[in-house]
């Protein structure tokens, strides 16, 4: 199903679907099943069921939310949400301020940096939750909000080097709420990424 202009509503219903709103302020659902979903120019909304979905916000300040199932979400361009579900998710933001959604309270998740390259300005890290046994992997999100705190990790060089700590000093990042991830800076040195957390009350 193809919206094109304007602000479309668009429903796949069960089975493996494809829907692109265009451009406008368009809501997607894709329901069950394999789906491919694709919000183009505005300030989208993409929702899928169950199954291993693709969901791509395009430009605009979209909310992508990927239900149960492995998807992969694309933020892209803007200031997007996303939320990947049940199971084991890959998230994306993209250009923009992105802030990624977690059901549980922080305490049942662990963090993990997978690469940091300076080409790159940012990193991708693993979050994994002790509880159901899963890992979502995220890659240009900037913010993480869990049921009970607010995360919010750097995203660009200048920002990365106001918070080195070195990794053999024991120093965390100043302030209650904070702690360091160790990284591997363009491949050779160790250093240490800061994440503050806050209450979201």
């Amino acid at each position: 199903l193809h919206g094109e202009a304007g602000n479309d509503v668009l429903s796949g219903g069960d089975g493996g679907d494809e829907l692109d709103g265009g451009d406008g302020n368009d809501r997607l659902d894709g329901g069950n099943g394999l789906d491919a979903l694709y919000g183009g120019a505005g300030n989208d909304a993409l929702s899928s069921g169950a199954g291993n979905d693709h969901l791509e916000g395009g430009g605009g300040n979209d909310r992508l939310d990927g239900g149960a199932g492995e998807d992969v979400l694309y933020g892209d361009n803007g200031n997007d949400t996303l939320s990947g579900g049940a199971a084991e998710d890959r998230l994306y933001g993209g250009g923009g301020s992105d802030t990624a959604i977690f059901n549980g309270d922080r305490s049942n998740y662990s963090f993990s940096v997978v690469v940091f390259k300076t080409w790159k300005v940012y990193w991708t890290f693993e979050v994994s939750n002790h509880i159901s046994g899963e890992t979502d992997t995220l890659e240009a999100i900037e913010t993480l909000v869990f049921a009970d705190e607010t995360c919010t990790v750097a995203s660009t060089i200048d920002v990365i080097s106001s918070t080195l700590y070195s990794p053999d000093s024991g120093d965390v990042c100043d302030g209650e709420g904070q702690f360091d991830l160790k990284a591997i800076y363009d491949g050779e040195d160790d250093v240490e990424v800061c994440i503050t957390c806050s209450s979201s009350s």
